[in-house]
């Protein structure tokens, strides 16, 4: 049995986030899209002091020549004035539905420092507009391609873990 903290919790913090319950799942669907068209998908940097004097981004797409056409931003995250060692391929979680975010960002710009490292951020499309296929062969590629030019790991969190 849940106890009474656990009960306020659960109906406190949808309140004050604005949640409701999803009615349908078109209006849900409706709901992510609009949320979608009014993303700012620039690097979230604010969550890194001095973030730009610290580190340096390189921005490419991939992708472009998929099946779908969906090509997406990969940002390469290095510390200024290092040699990076080793390739970070960091997957972000948010449920497939949700962006990089400032946390992300930061715990990327984390693993270049503390592991002499570069960290690659790709953004990939969303869902519902997009599934996993759209991004699936390049990120694979781009996969192959940092473990034949050295030492690479693939991590991530939640959904992109």
């Amino acid at each position: 049995m849940a106890s009474l903290r656990h009960d306020l919790i659960a109906v406190g913090i949808p309140k004050m986030r604005g949640s409701l319950e999803i009615d349908s799942e078109e209006k849900e669907r409706a709901r992510i899209e609009r949320w979608h068209r009014s993303l700012d998908r620039a690097l979230p940097t604010n969550a890194v002091v001095r973030f730009d004097k610290r580190f340096a981004v390189e921005t490419r797409t991939i992708g472009e020549d998929t099946a779908g056409g969906t090509g997406f931003p990969v940002h390469t995250i290095t510390k200024r004035g290092s040699t990076p060692r080793r390739t970070v391929l960091y997957l972000h979680g948010g449920g497939y539905t949700a962006p990089l975010d400032p946390f992300h960002v930061r715990y990327a710009a984390r693993l270049a420092d503390q592991l002499q490292a570069r960290v690659l951020l790709p953004d990939y499309p969303l869902a519902p507009e997009h599934t996993w296929a759209d991004s699936h062969e390049a990120l694979v590629d781009l996969a192959a391609a940092l473990t034949s030019q050295g030492p690479t790991v693939v991590a991530g969190d939640s959904a992109g873990g």
